[in-house]
C-alpha cells in the first residue's frame, strides 16, 4: 500500500491513527507537498477558466477584456479608509460606510431640495418630449421576464428567493400583475416590498467608504415589474433620446468615443483650434432630486402610471446597508433613485438629454456625446468652452447634481489656446484641469503628440498574451503530473 492511498483512506475516515507507524514520519512532508501541488493545479484551473472567459468576451461584448486591460479588479477590500484611519473590524467598517453615505442619500435632510418649478422655468425648451401613452401590464410577458434572472440573483427582505419565484406556477405572476396594476393607479406599495437591502460592491481605486457602488436589491417581483415596464416604454424613450447619447439598445460606448477621437485627430492634422470637456458627474444616480426626475418624466409625456408608482416607491423605501456580514439600521433617502431599478436609468437619461439639448441649442456647431454620467463636449475655441462650463454650473445648481472635479478635464488641439483655457472655471474659484490626454469610457483621447507610452505598452503586451495563447490545458496537465508521492 503506497502512501497516497493510505493518506486518502485516513482522511476519509477522519482518523490519522489508521496510517501505519512507518508512514507517520513522512506525513508532514507528504501533506505539504500534496497541498502545494493542489494549489498549483487550482491556480492553473482558474487560469484556464479565466482564459475561456476572456475569449468569450472577445467574441461578445468585450467588457471583460476592457476591465482586465484597465486593471479593474473587484476584490473586496480588507480595510477601508475613514477619518484618516484604516478600519479593519467589519462592524466598524459598516458604521463608517453608513455615516459617509448618509451625507449622500440624505443630502436634503436639513435643507430643501432644488424645486421642479425653477428647473422647468430654466429648461422648458430643452427637456425632451415624446408620446408614451399607457400600456397595460402584460401578465405573460411578466412571467417570461421572471424566468430570466440567474437563480443566484440577490433577493430582498421580503424573503422571496429568485429561484423559488421562478418555479412558481404562472398564476402567481398573474396575481403579481394585478398588484402592480393597482400600484400604478394609486401609488400605494405593500410595506414588505419597501424594506430593501443595499449592497456595496467596491469600485476601482482606494478602499474608502464612498468608493463603492450602492446597488438596491429590490424584491424579485419589483425588479421584474421595473424591467418589463422599461421594455414596454422603450420606444417612447427612443423618440426623445438625442442621437449623441449611446445609452440605448444595440449601442456601445465606442459609438461616441470613436467619433470624438476622429474629430480630435482631424483637428490636430489640419491645425483647427478645438477645445473640449470630458465631464464626469459625481454619484449622479444617488443625487438626483425626485421631484425634478418625476417632473421631467411627466413633462416628457411619460407614462402616468409609472410616475405614480415611482413617486410611492422613491419616497417610502426603507433601506439598510448589507455588507461584509452585517446589516445596518434602517434609513430613508431624501434624494436619488435606487440603483437596481431600471427607471433610474431613464431619469438619468432625461437629465443628460436635457443638458445635451441645451448645449446644442446654444452652440449648434458643438459636438456633444454621453453615456449616463459621462459626457463629452467638443467646441471651437475658449469662448464656446466657457459657455459649456457655465451650462454645467447652471445644470448642477438647478438639478442638485455635481460635476466630479477630480475626473472632469479640459483639452485643446492647439497650444495657442492654452493660456485662455487653463484659467476657465467650472464653478466659482474651481478651475478644471487641462490635460494632454485622458480616457473617455476606456478610450484614450489624445489632444497632443504625447502618448502615455508605458500604459500603451502594458496594454499592448496584455493583448499579445491574450491572443498569442499558450496551451493552458497542457500547462495544467504538466502541473498535475509534476507531483509524485514520496517513496516510503
Amino acid at each position: 500500500m503506497d502512501l497516497l492511498p493510505e493518506l486518502t483512506f485516513a482522511w476519509t475516515n477522519r482518523n490519522v491513527s489508521l496510517l501505519p507507524s512507518n508512514s507517520l514520519w513522512n506525513l508532514h512532508d507528504t501533506i505539504d507537498s500534496f497541498y502545494k501541488c493542489s494549489v498549483e493545479i487550482e491556480q492553473s484551473a482558474r487560469m484556464r477558466r479565466w482564459h475561456q472567459r476572456q475569449r468569450e468576451s472577445w467574441k461578445g461584448t468585450e467588457k471583460a477584456n476592457y476591465r482586465w486591460l484597465r486593471n479593474e479588479t473587484k476584490d473586496d477590500a480588507e480595510y477601508i479608509r475613514h477619518n484618516n484611519e484604516n478600519i479593519i473590524e467589519r462592524q466598524l467598517q459598516l458604521e463608517a460606510i453608513t455615516t459617509e453615505w448618509m451625507t449622500v442619500f440624505q443630502e436634503y435632510r436639513d435643507n430643501p431640495p432644488p424645486e421642479w418649478t425653477a428647473y422647468l422655468t430654466e429648461y422648458h425648451q430643452d427637456i425632451p418630449k415624446g408620446i408614451a401613452g399607457n400600456t397595460p401590464l402584460d401578465q405573460d410577458k411578466y412571467y417570461r421576464r421572471l424566468q430570466k434572472p440567474n437563480d443566484e440573483k440577490a433577493g430582498s427582505f421580503d424573503f422571496w428567493a429568485t429561484k423559488e419565484a421562478k418555479r412558481l406556477p404562472v398564476v402567481f405572476s398573474h396575481a403579481a400583475c394585478v398588484v402592480f396594476t393597482s400600484i400604478e393607479h394609486y401609488g400605494n406599495w405593500p410595506a414588505h416590498l419597501l424594506e430593501v437591502p443595499v449592497a456595496l460592491p467596491p469600485k476601482k481605486g482606494p478602499p474608502s467608504a464612498l468608493n463603492q457602488r450602492p446597488i438596491t436589491c429590490l424584491s424579485v417581483w419589483v425588479s421584474t415589474w421595473s424591467s418589463v415596464r422599461y421594455d414596454d416604454y422603450m420606444q417612447w424613450q427612443l423618440t426623445w433620446l438625442p442621437p449623441e447619447l449611446c445609452a440605448r439598445p444595440s449601442s456601445f460606448t465606442r459609438d461616441i468615443t470613436w467619433g470624438l477621437t476622429l474629430q480630435v485627430e482631424n483637428a490636430k492634422l489640419k491645425g483647427i483650434p478645438k477645445t473640449g470637456l470630458l465631464q464626469d458627474k459625481e454619484k449622479l444616480f444617488d443625487l438626483m432630486v425626485w421631484e425634478i426626475s418625476l417632473g421631467m418624466l411627466t413633462h416628457s409625456n411619460g407614462p402616468s402610471g409609472i410616475v405614480i408608482a415611482l413617486r410611492g416607491l422613491y419616497g417610502n423605501l426603507r433601506s439598510r446597508f448589507r455588507s461584509i456580514g452585517f446589516v445596518s439600521a434602517a434609513w430613508k433617502r431624501t434624494n436619488g433613485g435606487p440603483q437596481g431599478c431600471s427607471w433610474s436609468t431613464v431619469c438619468a437619461n432625461l437629465h443628460i438629454a436635457t443638458f445635451t439639448n441645451r448645449v446644442k441649442r446654444r452652440i449648434p456647431t458643438s459636438m456633444v456625446g454621453g453615456y449616463y454620467d459621462d459626457t463629452n463636449t467638443l467646441t471651437n475655441g475658449a469662448p464656446e468652452l466657457q459657455i459649456v462650463l457655465k451650462e454645467v454650473q447652471t445644470s448642477d445648481q438647478k438639478a442638485g447634481t455635481r460635476a466630479r472635479l477630480t475626473k472632469s478635464v479640459l483639452y485643446i488641439t492647439d497650444e495657442s489656446l492654452q493660456e485662455e483655457v487653463k484659467v476657465l472655471e467650472i464653478m466659482p474659484s474651481k478651475v478644471v484641469t487641462l490635460v494632454e490626454y485622458d480616457a473617455l469610457l476606456g478610450v484614450m483621447i489624445n489632444s497632443s503628440n504625447v502618448w502615455k507610452q508605458q500604459l500603451q505598452d502594458e496594454r499592448a503586451g496584455k493583448l499579445s498574451r491574450l491572443s498569442g495563447g499558450y496551451d493552458l490545458h497542457q500547462s495544467l496537465m504538466t502541473v498535475a503530473q509534476r507531483w509524485q508521492p514520496p517513496q516510503v
